[in-house]
C-alpha cells in the first residue's frame, strides 16, 4: 500500500477521478472520497487532503467561487426574464475576503408549506451572511410582500430565533389578524430539555402541545405542574397558544413541527456545498421540477380530494362505521342507538 507521501498524487490528479461523483451528487462525503481513492487508487490519503480534492472537483464542475460571484447578477436577470413572474430581491450583504477562499460561508434561509396533498412545496429561498435580526427580517418581508400579500391569513412555524421572533412582534404586517406566529413544539421541548433534563418530562411537554381536547391539556398540566413546579414556571412565560394546539384556534392546521423545512433542507444538502450561482441554479431547476411533477399528479387526480387527503377521509369513514352512538331524547324517554350508517328506533 502506498502512503500518504506520494507527492505525484495532488489534489487536482484525484479530483479528475471524481468529477463524475460530484457532478451526481455534490454533497458527496469526504469519507466516501477517502473510501474511493483508497480503494481505486490504492493509496491513503488524509483527511484534509481529500477536503480540498473536493473542493476542486467541485470547482472544475460548477466553476470558482470568486467566478460564481461575479457571474450572479448575469445569471439572475436572465432567470427573471426567461422565467416570468420570478422574484429577484438583492439584500445588502458583506462579504470579505474569507468568504471567497473556501465554500461559500452564508445561511440559505426557506419557507416551506404543503400543498393539497400534504406534500413539500417551497415557495422562498434568501442567501444571507448570517442568521441576525436583520437577514430574518429582510427575507420574512419578502416573502410578505411577494409571496403572501392580500391573501388570506398565514401562520408561520418556526424554531424561537430571536431574529424571526423580533420581525413577528415589531411589524405591523404580521401582525394578527393578518398573520399569527407559532413556535415548532419539537424546539420547544428540546430548550425545555437544555434546562430540566428528565424522560417523563419530556413526554408531558409533548402531550401537551398535541393535545387536542381541553380537558386533557388540563389534566397534562396539573400533572406536570405538580411534578415539575419550576419547568411549569418556564412554559407559563410561552404564551400557549405560541405551543399548544387546543390554545391555537386551528391556524396551524395540526402542523406541529417545522419538519417539513427539515426534510427540504435535507434534500438541498447537495447545493449547499457549490458556489453561490451553481448552488442558485440548481436549487432553481430541483424547484422547477417539483412544480412539475406536483401539476402531473393533480392532472390524474379523479377523486373529490387529493390521494393523501381523500385516503384519510376513507379511513375516517371506515373508522366511523364501527362507532356506535346514543342519542337520547330527555323528555320522551326515547334514545336511539346509531351504528355506522343504520339508525334503529328502540
Amino acid at each position: 500500500m502506498i502512503r500518504n507521501n506520494n507527492t505525484s498524487l495532488t489534489a487536482s490528479v484525484i479530483s479528475r477521478h471524481i468529477l463524475r461523483s460530484i457532478e451526481n451528487d455534490p454533497g458527496l462525503k469526504v469519507k466516501n472520497i477517502l473510501s474511493f481513492v483508497k480503494e481505486n487508487l490504492k493509496v491513503d490519503v488524509s483527511y484534509k487532503k481529500v477536503w480540498y480534492v473536493r473542493r476542486k472537483a467541485i470547482e472544475l464542475v460548477f466553476g470558482s467561487w470568486e467566478a460564481n460571484f461575479a457571474e450572479l447578477p448575469q445569471y439572475l436577470d436572465a432567470l427573471v426574464q426567461s422565467n416570468p413572474g420570478t422574484v429577484v430581491e438583492w439584500p445588502i450583504i458583506c462579504v470579505d475576503s474569507t468568504h471567497l477562499r473556501g465554500e461559500y460561508k452564508g445561511k440559505l434561509l426557506i419557507a416551506v408549506t404543503q400543498d393539497a396533498n400534504n406534500k413539500i412545496l417551497p415557495i422562498a429561498y434568501a442567501m444571507v451572511d448570517e442568521e441576525t435580526i436583520s437577514s430574518w427580517s429582510w427575507f420574512l418581508e419578502q416573502l410578505r410582500y411577494n409571496v403572501a400579500l392580500d391573501r388570506h391569513p398565514i401562520c408561520v412555524i418556526s424554531d424561537s430565533h430571536n431574529g424571526i421572533i423580533y420581525t413577528m412582534t415589531h411589524f405591523d404586517y404580521w401582525e394578527e389578524p393578518l398573520a399569527y406566529h407559532r413556535f415548532c413544539l419539537r424546539h420547544v421541548r428540546s430548550n425545555l430539555m437544555t434546562h430540566f433534563k428528565d424522560l417523563h418530562l419530556k413526554k408531558l411537554c409533548w402531550v401537551m402541545g398535541r393535545a387536542r381536547q381541553l380537558r386533557k391539556w388540563r389534566m397534562f398540566r396539573r400533572e406536570l405542574r405538580n411534578m415539575f413546579p419550576d419547568v411549569w414556571n418556564y412554559l407559563s412565560a410561552i404564551s400557549p397558544e405560541k405551543w399548544c394546539l387546543t390554545h391555537d384556534d386551528g391556524h396551524r392546521w395540526g402542523i406541529l413541527n417545522t419538519n417539513i423545512s427539515e426534510s427540504y433542507n435535507n434534500v438541498l444538502r447537495g447545493a449547499r456545498h457549490l458556489p453561490i450561482r451553481a448552488c442558485i441554479d440548481m436549487t432553481f431547476h430541483w424547484t422547477v421540477e417539483l412544480f412539475k411533477t406536483r401539476r402531473e399528479d393533480s392532472s390524474h387526480c379523479r377523486n373529490p380530494f387529493p390521494p393523501k387527503i381523500w385516503q384519510r377521509f376513507k379511513n375516517a369513514e371506515q373508522k366511523a362505521g364501527a362507532h356506535r352512538v346514543i342519542e337520547f331524547d330527555s323528555p320522551s324517554g326515547v334514545y336511539k342507538v346509531i351504528t355506522g350508517r343504520r339508525v334503529d328506533g328502540k
